[in-house]
C-alpha cells in the first residue's frame, strides 16, 4: 500500500506544475521555469475557471458589457457580477470565491470606482491574494479616478481611444497568461 501511494505522490509532484491554461484549453506543458513571467498553474477542476474578474462601478456597467465581450472575443475566460443581485450573502460569497479563483483583476477606473466601497474592497482582496491587478482608466482624471493604492500602477488609457486601450491590455494580458497572440 505504502508503495502505491509513494508512486501516485511521486507522479502527481511531477505532473502538479506541468498543467497550464492556455486560452482556456487545459494542456500540458512547459514548466514555469521555462517561462516564470508569464505561465500560470491551471485552476484545480473544483474551482471555476477564469482568467478575469472585472472589478467595476455599476455607474460604468455598460463600459463593463464592452470590456468583458471584448475579452471574451477574444478567447479570455471573465467573471463579472452582471447576473447575481447585488447586496446578497450569496453575491458577496460569488465575489469572494471569483476572486479567489481568478488569474488577474481588471479593475474600470472612474470617479464612481474611486468612491465605490465594493471596488476598494476587491482591489484589497486581490493584493491580499497577490492577484495581478491591471487598471483601465475610462472616465475621469488621474486625480478623481485613481484610487490611492493604484497610485504607482501602470495602466492603459481607455478615456479617448477604447480599441488601442484595448489592444494594449490584451497584449499584456496574453503576455501574462502566456498566450500565444
Amino acid at each position: 500500500w505504502l508503495e502505491h501511494w509513494a508512486l501516485a505522490a511521486a507522479v502527481a509532484t511531477a505532473l502538479s506544475g506541468a498543467i497550464y491554461v492556455v486560452e482556456g484549453v487545459r494542456q500540458m506543458g512547459a514548466s514555469p521555469a521555462a517561462h516564470p513571467q508569464s505561465a500560470k498553474p491551471a485552476p484545480k477542476p473544483s474551482e471555476p475557471a477564469h482568467h478575469i474578474f472585472l472589478s467595476y462601478s455599476r455607474k460604468d456597467t455598460p463600459v463593463m458589457q464592452r470590456l468583458r465581450d471584448d475579452l471574451r472575443a477574444a478567447g479570455l475566460g471573465v467573471w463579472a457580477d452582471d447576473n447575481l443581485e447585488p447586496g446578497t450573502s450569496a453575491w458577496e460569497k460569488s465575489i469572494s470565491a471569483a476572486i479567489r479563483s481568478t488569474g488577474c483583476l481588471v479593475v474600470i477606473l472612474s470617479p464612481d470606482a474611486e468612491q465605490s466601497t465594493w471596488v476598494g474592497r476587491e482591489l484589497a482582496m486581490a493584493e491580499t491574494l497577490d492577484k495581478r491587478i491591471f487598471p483601465i482608466l475610462a472616465r475621469g482624471s488621474e486625480r478623481d479616478a485613481i484610487p490611492f493604492r493604484l497610485m504607482s500602477h501602470q495602466w492603459v488609457d481607455a478615456r479617448h481611444d477604447y480599441q488601442e486601450a484595448f489592444k494594449k491590455l490584451l497584449a499584456a494580458m496574453q503576455r501574462y497568461f502566456g498566450i500565444q497572440y
